[in-house]
């Protein structure tokens, strides 16, 4: 139930026919939470590549050669966050980074990341500021954030 919600939150779901789970008798998503759930926790960041690549590779099997790369990021950060980077388009063209290839988009990523680090850094210690556009502004103080 929490991967479907997951795939509407993310906007994935279409990305996986129900001919892969639910017309074959099984839950919705099952096979999805099957692959990442062989997934390890603590990952290794020397690990990222090849497991991404592996649960990508496998899900798009089943699901019938579907382009799951960025699903599979986003799943598979649900359940381990750090070090899975988020594949998406909008960052992948801003990137630059080559369609579909997730270890580029990683190289690219982390260049950026390096390169734009003390602005990052500035702006993350200004974020308590925004504690007033918060939703609830009572739960979201100061302190809190």
């Amino acid at each position: 139930e929490i991967l479907k919600e997951a795939a509407a939150f993310y906007k994935v779901a279409r990305n996986l026919p129900k001919t892969g789970d639910t017309k074959k008798g099984m839950i919705r998503y099952q096979p999805v939470l099957d692959i990442i759930d062989k997934v390890t926790h603590p990952l290794k960041e020397s690990e990222v590549i090849n497991v991404v690549n592996g649960a990508q590779e496998a899900i798009s099997k089943i699901y019938h050669g579907r382009e799951v790369l960025s699903l599979t990021t986003k799943f598979l950060w649900l359940k381990v966050r750090h070090p899975i980077l988020i594949y998406d388009s909008l960052t992948k063209y801003a990137l630059k980074a080559e369609t579909g290839n997730y270890e580029d988009f990683c190289i690219r990523w982390k260049k950026e990341y390096e390169s734009n680090l003390e602005g990052i850094e500035r702006a993350c210690k200004k974020l308590y500021k925004m504690s007033a556009y918060t939703i609830n502004p009572i739960i979201a103080t100061e302190d809190y954030i």
